[in-house]
């Protein structure tokens, strides 16, 4: 017996399973099951081209960018080549989002709710940490396919080597400040503000940014006119004694009427990468110049809240120098805990000297050291000088034996 397969019209479809069937249909019945498994997979086919972003309003200036959002998590969802950002097709694809949307609507979650780590935001979410809407937008499947296969080697063809610039995800940062009095390196004791408030951005787009020392070696191996001049060689000479294989520059400038400019440089290897930017102000600027560096994570890896505080939901790194006891280890732990504003804690480094923690949110360092004040078993501290991750941490302990 030779069995064909069954096309149902969607209509029909719809008729039937609205219609009053007799109890005694039984393939009437069995057909309007088929109906609903075949609207339930068409469904899930088309999942991986519409995507939910959080947006803070439903102007034309936020719908225009969660389109562009959106059409970045489309695209790496469904394209095997996950630097295919890179390419100036698809980067012309995305500023021209729109012309890929087939549809899009709104809904309101409850005020409090917690976004998912999952859900791409907006620039405006991810400074304010707060959102309004969830924006549903559906992609035209067939114009994406075709955006991807007209940006992916064809059989036979050559690809080329996966680009340690696509996405970055750690990096050694040199930062140069001029707001017209003096050029500020960042780095070490100097800039901390900045360097603070970068790694806030950084850590919401899944980066985890290094600076130098700032001593002067560090100043005499690269000045202000190499950073302006995107001087490579000198960059790369200067990151020498630091290993890092990313390396991220940036000349940022006060202009003489109003805002900033800025030239960032990314580094590995032979590759290198450009951009400027202007903004409004300097925070602004370490957003857009921290975003460029992973294109795939701008707008979101960070939790983010419908209503309530705009709380920093980005880790941060407290260093408890311990001799690598595990009793020390348990009781930092449970004290860490206990603090009233911390919602998570994990090690993000033990070593035989101490433990380097992660503590979320960030805002609750504060609290910590507060509360460790009047303990006799904790002691302020200045983190390991040793280069690496522990040295990065924003609050550092002696354990006392």
């Amino acid at each position: 017996m030779h069995v064909k397969l069954l096309q149902l019209h969607p209509d029909f479809c719809k008729r039937l399973i609205l219609s009053n069937l007799s109890p005694h249909s039984v393939v009437l019945r069995v057909l309007a099951v088929v109906c609903l498994l075949i609207g339930s997979a068409a469904a899930t086919a088309q999942s991986s081209f519409q995507i939910e972003v959080a947006v803070a309003d439903k102007g034309a200036a936020e719908q225009k960018q969660a389109y562009q959002v959106a059409l970045r998590q489309v695209l790496l969802t469904n394209s095997p080549d996950k630097t295919l950002l890179n390419r100036d097709d698809v980067r012309a694809g995305i500023n021209e989002a729109d012309l890929y949307v087939e549809s899009f609507s709104y809904r309101s979650p409850e005020p409090g709710t917690v976004i998912s780590r999952a859900t791409p935001v907006t620039d405006q979410v991810r400074r304010s940490g707060e959102a309004s809407q969830l924006m549903l937008v559906a992609f035209n499947p067939a114009r994406i396919q075709e955006l991807i296969s007209t940006s992916t080697p064809k059989k036979g063809e050559d690809e080329p080597a996966p680009s340690g610039l696509a996405n970055v995800t750690s990096a050694l940062a040199w930062i140069l400040v001029q707001d017209g009095r003096a050029d500020v390196l960042v780095g070490g004791s100097v800039g901390a503000s900045v360097m603070q408030r970068s790694r806030e951005i950084a850590g919401g787009n899944g980066i985890r940014l290094m600076f130098p020392t700032a001593d002067q070696a560090d100043i005499d191996a690269l000045t202000a006119d190499q950073l302006r001049a995107k001087d490579t060689a000198a960059i790369v000479a200067a990151t020498a004694r630091y290993s890092s294989p990313v390396v991220v520059t940036a000349y940022l400038a006060r202009k003489r009427s109003r805002g900033w400019i800025g030239l960032w440089s990314k580094v590995a290897g032979e590759e290198v990468e450009h951009q400027e930017f202007e903004a409004d102000t300097l925070d602004d600027m370490m957003t857009l110049g921290i975003s460029w560096l992973n294109p795939s994570t701008a707008g979101g890896l960070n939790e983010y809240q419908y209503g309530g505080d705009a709380t920093a939901h980005t880790e941060g790194l407290v260093w408890v120098s311990s001799g690598g006891a595990t009793a020390a280890y348990a009781k930092v732990m449970t004290y860490l805990n206990s603090v009233q504003t911390v919602v998570s804690v994990y090690p993000k480094e033990i070593g035989p000297s101490g433990t380097l923690f992660a503590v979320m949110p960030r805002s609750a360092l504060n609290a910590i050291a507060a509360n460790a004040a009047p303990l006799t078993w904790l002691r302020r501290a200045s983190p390991p000088a040793d280069g690496g991750l522990s040295a990065q941490a924003e609050l550092a302990f002696d354990f006392l034996q």
